[in-house]
C-alpha cells in the first residue's frame, strides 16, 4: 500500500503542473454602461463590471474606491459592488456624492489584476473609461494602478466644462479691452479723438 501511494504522489503532481497553463494568466475587466433596466439585478444601477479570465466571463473578486474632488477638497468613498444573475458581472450602484467629479477605479484580480477608471464629471455622466496596461513581450496585461493614475485621471475629468487657461487669458484681454474700446468710441462721439 505504501508502494502504490508512492507512484501516485509524483502522478498527481505531473497531473497538477501540466494543468496549471490552462488556468495562467492574469483576468481582464471590462466595465458596461449604462446598466440593463430590463434586468431586475442590474435595474438602477449606475454600471456593471465584467471579470473575465481570458475570454471567458469568471467569478472573481472586485474591488474599488471612488475618489473625487468636490469644492476644491479631495474625498474618497469605498465602493460596494452587487452580485447579478449573470456569471462575472457585477452591479455598483451610486454611492458616492452628486456634487464634484470622481474617478472610479476598480479592480478584479486583486494586485495582479487590472483595475479600470472611470471618470464621472460634474455632470454625472461618464466621460472616460481607461484600463491602465502593460506589455511583457508579445502579451498586454492590466497593470496595478498608482495614486498618480488616479490623480492624472480626477484632474482631466475635472477640467471638463472648467474654462482652460488659455480661454481665461482671452477673457482677462477682453475684460480690459472693453472699457478702453468704450472710452475712445465716447471720446470720439464728442470730437475729442482725431479719427
Amino acid at each position: 500500500m505504501l508502494r502504490r501511494s508512492h507512484l501516485f504522489i509524483p502522478a498527481l503532481l505531473a497531473l497538477t503542473l501540466a494543468a496549471a497553463p490552462l488556468h495562467a494568466g492574469p483576468p481582464w475587466i471590462s466595465i458596461e454602461l449604462p446598466a440593463n433596466p430590463l434586468n431586475a439585478t442590474t435595474r438602477g444601477m449606475f454600471l456593471l463590471v465584467r471579470s473575465y479570465h481570458h475570454g471567458d466571463a469568471m467569478q472573481m473578486p472586485v474591488t474599488g474606491t471612488a475618489t473625487g474632488l468636490v469644492k476644491g477638497k479631495r474625498q474618497t468613498v469605498t465602493l460596494t459592488f452587487e452580485r447579478t444573475n449573470m456569471p462575472g458581472v457585477y452591479a455598483l450602484r451610486k454611492s458616492w456624492p452628486s456634487e464634484g467629479a470622481w474617478v472610479l477605479a476598480m479592480n478584479v484580480g486583486g494586485r495582479e489584476g487590472p483595475t479600470a477608471l472611470v471618470g464621472v464629471g460634474t455632470d454625472g455622466r461618464v466621460h472616460s473609461v481607461d484600463v491602465p496596461t502593460q506589455t511583457e513581450g508579445r502579451n498586454t496585461w492590466g497593470r496595478e494602478v498608482t495614486e498618480k493614475d488616479i490623480d492624472d485621471a480626477l484632474r482631466e475629468v475635472a477640467s471638463i466644462g472648467a474654462p482652460r487657461e488659455a480661454d481665461r487669458a482671452g477673457l482677462a484681454g477682453l475684460a480690459l479691452l472693453l472699457p478702453i474700446t468704450l472710452g475712445v468710441a465716447a471720446l470720439r462721439r464728442r470730437g475729442s479723438v482725431p479719427q
